[in-house]
């Protein structure tokens, strides 16, 4: 009859739906899985490329301040050639990785670390170790670190972007509910990094009377934090165009050094990928 027909009709498109259902819970789950793969593997990357960091900043501090020898000179070639390939590991994580490219902050915190070794690497390859190489080692190191913090999967609890995201339903970036690789909390903690990095290259400047002795340092930090402004900006667009909480990166108008932010590294012991950095 008509009704037995409509009914199993029924049947048949609720079997579909619930097949439905169950093919794109299993897919999400699938896409949750190799997120959760690939963020443990950048992790494991991202702490090892600090380790190594630290060892060359740790090698090189004898040799600034020496009277320079063949001795030393070879050292430094050495470090110079072990900073340029560090870099250039670097450099392939970035390649190989699409999404870290996409997500604007992790960009640039790759960017910033590419100069930063690519500078310490050319003044140790000509066979010097000046004070210049060791901040740029210093602060490689406070980078990778940030990068590091950034990722950590135990402070998702602290996503303040995460719940409002399920309230409308979105999982973040294409993801089934992990959010994607890099989360806007994410890109956040690593901006808030990244901005106290370049408060104490500030400091740095200020305490040791630089500014007028080394004018290219002061534009750089200066460049830096120019950029950084333009990062935070970025960001807060692309947290209110998803639907995301406004939050402030730094100042009230995403400045580093606005009253949100907190002191730099160079109040605390730096070090390895188990802490802070040393």
């Amino acid at each position: 009859s008509a009704d037995e027909a409509r009914d199993q009709e029924e049947a048949a498109l609720r079997a579909l739906q619930e097949a439905l259902t169950l093919a794109q819970r299993t897919d999400d789950q699938a896409q949750d899985r190799e997120e959760a793969r690939a963020k443990s593997e950048l992790r494991k990357a991202y702490g090892q490329t600090l380790e190594r960091q630290v060892a060359l900043r740790d090698a090189t501090a004898p040799l600034v301040g020496q009277e320079v020898s063949r001795r030393t000179r070879n050292s430094a070639r050495l470090l110079g050639q072990d900073q340029e390939s560090l870099r250039l590991d670097l450099e392939k994580i970035r390649d190989q990785t699409q999404e870290l490219r996409d997500a604007k902050v992790f960009n640039f915190a790759h960017q910033r670390l590419d100069e930063l070794m690519n500078r310490a690497a050319g003044v140790l390859l000509e066979g010097t170790a000046t004070a210049d190489v060791q901040r740029r080692q210093t602060s490689s190191v406070r980078v990778l670190q940030s990068l590091l913090d950034a990722m950590d999967e135990s402070k998702k609890k602290d996503d303040p972007f995460r719940e409002n995201e399920q309230a409308q339903g979105g999982g973040g970036q294409g993801s089934g509910q992990g959010g994607g690789l890099f989360p806007p909390a994410a890109e956040l903690k690593l901006l808030r990094s990244l901005q106290e990095e370049a408060l104490s290259q500030t400091r740095v400047v200020e305490e040791a009377g630089l500014a007028a002795d080394d004018p290219a340092m002061v534009e750089e930090i200066g460049r830096l934090q120019r950029d950084l402004v333009e990062q935070a900006r970025a960001l807060l667009e692309r947290v209110s165009r998803s639907g995301g909480n406004r939050v402030e990166p730094g100042g009230a108008d995403g400045q580093p050094g606005g009253p949100g932010s907190r002191s730099g590294p160079d109040d605390g012991p730096v070090g390895g990928p188990g802490g802070g950095v040393q």
